[in-house]
């Protein structure tokens, strides 16, 4: 792979910040084997090698920083790739985590080559990812495993509850955004109750309990939401996305911020 650097490393330090601007190593573009050109993103990491679950949540945190420069370049793929050390060896280890455009502002991550099914173990994993991409407020992160065609629906046992209308994917962006930018803090605790995984094992029905809490200094309130959700996820190829959600809110409560 041939690498040309681009002019965003810049900007992309600015944006960044200086502490975390000095682990990036260069930003550009690079040529495949296969004649195309793909973004590229090198940053150093301290985490080891071994431990995917921890990469691949500091890949997706590169990612919420970087996405408006990978849209900018209009390539359809980008590369971010971890550098690491071990004390004592001479040579740094490296890790690719790729980017796929699957349409306008539609990206999806790969996941291994040799995940050719789910199982309990990843599921749980991939909602603990998602869910730290959440509590961080990586919005465009999340959506990385959410497909295009994804739906939730959306209704209450709450007393005096008012009816939800079902969200798609761009409605939940929108959503996801606003409530994470106004929010102070956002918390996410999820308990997986049952996995459900299907015979050829590319698709699996995952229902949780959930409580949200959020502070909202502008309206001085604290919210919490307590809800039962059923998640459906497909392998597809190398992507592990959400198709569709079902919630069932049975507890909110507002007091006021301490």
């Amino acid at each position: 792979m041939r690498v040309v650097l681009g002019a965003g490393l810049l900007l992309l330090m600015l944006l960044i910040g200086p502490a975390s601007a000095d682990e990036i190593i260069a930003i550009g573009n690079a040529t495949t084997d296969e004649g195309q050109v793909v973004f590229t993103l090198k940053y150093h990491t301290s985490l080891a090698k071994t431990d995917d679950a921890a990469l691949r949540k500091e890949a997706d945190l590169y990612w919420q920083r970087a996405v408006q420069d990978v849209e900018n370049s209009r390539r359809l793929r980008a590369v971010f790739t971890a550098v690491g050390h071990v004390p004592g060896e001479k040579e740094d280890w490296t890790r690719d985590f790729v980017f796929a455009r699957r349409g306008p502002g539609n990206w999806h991550t790969l996941e291994a080559e040799d995940r050719t099914k789910l199982d309990e173990p990843f599921v749980r994993v991939f909602f603990e990812r998602f869910d730290a991409d959440a509590q961080r407020k990586l919005t465009d992160a999340m959506l990385l495993y959410v497909a295009p065609e994804w739906v939730l629906t959306t209704q209450s046992e709450a007393p005096n509850a008012s009816a939800q209308p079902d969200m798609g994917r761009a409605d939940f962006s929108r959503a996801m955004h606003f409530v994470l930018f106004v929010a102070s803090k956002y918390k996410l605790e999820r308990k997986i109750d049952r996995i459900t995984i299907s015979k050829d094992g590319l698709s699996t029905e995952v229902e949780s309990h959930e409580v949200e809490d959020l502070d909202l200094p502008v309206a001085r309130q604290h919210r919490q939401t307590v809800s039962r959700s059923t998640d459906s996820l497909e392998l597809r190829g190398r992507f592990v996305l959400l198709t569709k959600a079902a919630a069932v809110i049975e507890k909110e409560t507002e007091t006021a911020a301490k």
